[in-house]
């Protein structure tokens, strides 16, 4: 992992590419945006983003915070990989709190469909949707899942029909 320029280690064993990075933060949702410019042409790149997003609380609702203090849930899968059509139950923990009610909405419209019991279902169309969840009671607390939809073989790399022929 390197922060910033990745020039200053080129001279180093393994080279690295040249790319520019950027994060737009979604405030109002508590979540960010990353993107990635390559520098340069490269055979093949894998990136992988390590990230926590936090939401500040805001003035209307700090008078609140005590009744939700360490209560948090999470998507059991944050972020999953479907093809198109494709359906996914977003599974749900509790932490410092009893299970409740929670409701499931799509942040986008063209995002698929989600039922009221968190089953996910991708659109026809590869993107990267996300999916916001919340406790009905207390709406304070909540998460964001992603889908990632891609049509087979995206990326350039096939997947195998029938896991008994792969490698």
């Amino acid at each position: 992992t390197v922060y910033g320029n990745m020039a200053l280690f080129q001279g180093e064993e393994h080279k690295l590419p040249c790319v520019e990075t950027a994060v737009k933060v979604l405030n109002d949702k508590g979540s960010f945006i990353a993107a990635i410019k390559l520098q340069e042409e490269v055979p093949c790149l894998i990136v992988s983003f390590r990230w926590t997003a936090v939401k500040y609380p805001t003035e209307e609702n700090t008078g609140r915070l005590g009744d939700y203090t360490g209560k948090s849930i999470a998507a059991q899968t944050p972020t999953i990989m479907l093809g198109p059509k494709e359906s996914y139950f977003f599974a749900v923990k509790f932490t410092n709190m009893e299970q409740c009610s929670l409701a499931y909405e799509l942040t986008e419209a063209g995002s698929g469909e989600i039922s009221a019991d968190g089953v996910y279902t991708a659109p026809g169309k590869a993107g990267v949707y996300e999916i916001h969840i919340y406790c009905t009671d207390m709406p304070m607390i909540d998460a964001y899942a992603y889908a990632i939809v891609r049509k087979k073989g995206a990326g350039g790399v096939e997947e195998p029909e029938d896991e008994s022929h792969g490698v």
